[in-house]
């Protein structure tokens, strides 16, 4: 991941979120399937209550883990865009 230029938090987040799929799914990581990733994705963002950015960098974590490294080539379902919030401007008049 450093060769990418992933930075250190993210390199940590990839790998936690990771870790806690593995250990939600208790499969080997080889036996992982499509289905398994959007029932996980589902769980996070139902019963967890996740937000659209932090469902985000979960579904990289696993897309990078499983397409790029292990080389799995998952379809990623669509995740909701993160809002962009316009700044707070005060004013003087």
């Amino acid at each position: 991941m450093k060769l990418r230029g992933f930075s250190e938090k993210t390199t940590k987040m990839y790998v936690f979120y990771n870790e806690k799929f593995l250990d939600w799914i208790n499969k080997d990581p080889s036996k992982v399937t499509d289905a398994d990733i959007k029932q996980f994705l589902e769980h996070r963002m139902i019963d967890d209550c996740m937000s659209n950015s932090s469902m985000k960098l979960i579904k990289s974590s696993l897309k990078f883990c499983y397409n790029e490294i292990i080389g799995r080539n998952f379809y990623m379902m669509k995740t909701p865009r993160v809002l962009k919030k316009l700044p707070v401007i005060l004013t003087n008049k």
